[in-house]
């Protein structure tokens, strides 16, 4: 995670207006690493010592000069104070800050960031002094942050600079979907959730999309197994056959190498949230392109293979399975698809319900929070989940998951298996 204010010392230097420098370094490995950093506590501010007299009598003039330098002394440890007060009430924003950006430009975002903030009220003014992240997300956000903060009133009037380290985490497991931007191109919006740049993981990508009413994704191959969770309602039609209506709830698999066209109702956008096995660096979607080729209206010579069918699953199709404290929808399941790329299921929770600590030796997990929110075990982590969260959880890190109010989850393993646990009898209920 992030350390905390490692030092505050500062040097004041003359003139009407005062310039205090901080050195207080705030690190921040972002909100899912996968294993925690140091968080030394923070030090003693060093404030300037008053000089000693030789003898116990002095002059007036010397008594007065003594006076007002044990005030300025005094002024400045307060000041000092107020500094180290603000840097740990501003590490939480910095993470956040880091894990905005990194969710669009990567987890492996770094590096060191100087703030020069002039302290006024009720805004102060923020410049940058020193940048080597190269994120003007992060610089921005840092910006913002600091202007908007309610520094102590001793500050006011005063200029200091604050340097930040941001230190990259081996992976991300959560992020928040609200930091994401779309990117559209004609009827269809593209927002990627999760993917190799911002989880370290390659196993699977997720994507939410966006059609306007009335467009479409034309004709399309999947270049790799897609499983679609609708959350509006459409039709989706293959390169054969008349187009089948969906509704929001219902669930499409598309094999790689399928094809499909996905169209939106008249009155109203689709929305869908989309994953791909395997996943991989999402260079185009990025950019806001469908990450799939169009139809060719002349298949390739020798291309008599016929393309894999899609299956498409109705929400009260899917089987039921239920739990102590919640129950689990089974919409994918490798027995019924005879694939085992990817196994789809709707998770619900009571309040209160504990996910036990476990882990999945070759399956990567993946989750889309449709609502609720709780508490995520990751390895030495917690970390908060809620409504607009999705998460990756890479195989053989222990976790544990407990609701804090009712949650539904869209939840993926690929490969499949981990699903296959849900079929098993539920333990009796223990009696009083």
């Amino acid at each position: 995670m992030a350390d905390r204010a490692a030092n505050a010392a500062a040097a004041l230097l003359p003139g009407p207006r005062r310039f205090l420098r901080a050195a207080t370094i705030v690190g921040v490995a972002g909100v899912a690493c996968a294993s925690p950093a140091t968080r030394p506590g923070p030090t003693e501010p060093a404030a300037p010592v008053a000089p000693t007299t030789a003898t116990s009598s002095s002059s007036p003039a010397a008594e007065a000069s003594k006076a007002s330098e044990s005030a300025e002394s005094s002024d400045q440890a307060e000041r000092l104070a107020a500094i180290q007060h603000a840097m740990n009430q501003l590490d939480e924003g910095a993470q956040l800050c880091w894990a905005a950006a990194a969710a669009v430009e990567g987890y492996e975002l770094a590096g060191e960031l100087a703030l020069l903030v002039d302290i006024a009220r009720p805004v102060s003014t923020v410049t940058v002094a020193r940048d080597n992240t190269k994120s003007s997300r992060l610089v921005a956000c840092m910006q913002q942050l600091l202007a908007g903060y309610a520094w102590a009133a001793p500050l006011t009037g005063q200029t200091i600079q604050l340097p930040f380290a941001f230190r990259a985490p081996r992976s991300q497991s959560v992020i928040d979907r609200r930091w994401i931007p779309a990117q559209r191109q004609g009827q269809v919006a593209i927002t990627t959730l999760l993917d190799e740049r911002n989880t370290g993981s390659a196993a699977a990508s997720m994507f939410e999309i966006e059609i306007a009413a009335g467009g479409s994704t034309g004709l399309r191959v999947a270049t790799r197994s897609e499983a679609w969770m609708m959350l509006g309602a459409g039709t989706v039609a293959g390169a054969k056959g008349a187009a089948v209506p969906f509704s929001a709830g219902d669930l499409l698999l598309v094999p790689a190498g399928g094809q499909r066209k996905l169209t939106a109702s008249a009155g109203a956008a689709l929305r869908a949230v989309l994953v791909v096995t395997p996943g991989g660096e999402e260079g185009s979607a990025r950019a806001g392109a469908l990450p799939t080729p169009e139809v060719s209206s002349d298949p390739p010579r020798g291309s008599s293979k016929p393309a894999p069918a899609f299956v498409l699953t109705r929400a009260d199709q899917a089987v039921t399975y239920r739990r102590p404290g919640g129950g689990v929808k089974l919409f994918l399941d490798p027995a019924q698809t005879k694939r085992g790329e990817l196994s789809a299921s709707v998770l619900t929770f009571d309040a209160g319900t504990a996910v036990p600590l476990h882990q999945h030796p070759t399956e990567t997990e993946l989750l889309y929070i449709l609502e609720g929110a709780g508490t995520l075990t990751l390895g030495e982590l917690t970390l908060p989940v809620g409504p607009t969260s999705v998460l990756q959880l890479p195989p053989g890190v222990p976790h544990a998951f407990v609701a804090a109010a009712p949650l539904r989850a869209l939840q993926l393993y690929t490969p499949a298996g981990p699903e296959q646990r849900f079929k098993a009898p539920a333990p009796p209920a223990r009696v009083p």
